[in-house]
């Protein structure tokens, strides 16, 4: 079991108010901070869209912990060591479904989860991406993929 979902675990074992996860970032952000220079730091976040967010490569929390901490609804802090700053809260809040949430970066990949989506939306995205010759290989909609 990877350190970060034993640290959910043990916080839920000991019946933990939140289970607090210190690294070298201040929180969960936007976008990758060393990447991109407008990338904001997020007060609180869904376990959902964490989750999903570390499906697609984001490195702060491990998408087995933030199952685990929606499962048993265990608060997940996210804190820098460097300057003692707890900055991103990931719970059961509700989900903002009007904007986007993040966009995560590989060399290869580039996932973007937005919210509401629905058919006509996803096809013009489609459309204005492959325009700029970005392939587009899967849309997932309302939890179901749709390409």
């Amino acid at each position: 079991m990877p350190a970060l979902t034993r640290a959910v675990a043990l916080a839920v074992a000991l019946n933990a108010s939140a289970c607090e996860i210190w690294t070298d970032v201040d929180g969960v952000y936007s976008a990758q901070p060393r990447l991109v220079d407008a990338a904001t730091r997020w007060p609180g976040l869904n376990f959902r869209v964490m989750t999903e967010m570390a499906d697609a490569g984001a490195k702060v929390l491990k998408s087995t912990a933030a199952e685990m901490a929606q499962r048993f609804n265990m608060p997940v802090d996210v804190g820098s060591s460097y300057s003692g700053v707890l900055g991103t809260r990931i719970d059961a809040r509700p989900l903002d479904r009007h904007r986007a949430s993040g966009v995560l970066l590989d060399e290869d990949i580039v996932s973007l989860t937005l919210s509401p989506t629905d058919s006509a939306t996803n096809f013009a995205l489609i459309a204005q991406l492959s325009a700029r010759g970005v392939l587009v290989k899967s849309i997932w909609e309302r939890g179901h993929e749709c390409g």
